[in-house]
């Protein structure tokens, strides 16, 4: 049974495209897009027909740890000032 912690996901492992869902926090038609934009890494084809897809733990790590670092950056960036008047 896989682990369900991606903090723990074994970098060689296969996570197939039915899971993407649950590691990228997209439903199917949304997954599809962000892939399709390049905003998810694209899945590798598993067998030669190409109908079996899925990526490496380690492409989701990367991706999660690009997140990460994303989030971080916003968060230290200074805000800018509220123009809102003060009484």
């Amino acid at each position: 049974m896989p682990n369900d912690n991606v903090s723990e996901l074994d970098p060689n492992q296969i996570i197939r495209l039915r899971q993407g869902r649950k590691y990228f926090g997209f439903g199917p038609t949304q997954l599809d897009l962000k892939i399709k934009s390049g905003e998810v890494p694209k899945p590798l084809a598993l067998s030669d027909t190409g109908h079996a897809k899925g990526w490496l733990g380690s492409q989701i790590i990367a991706h999660q740890r690009k997140l990460l670092e994303a989030a971080a950056k916003q968060a230290e960036a200074p805000r800018p000032a509220s123009k809102r008047k003060r009484a």
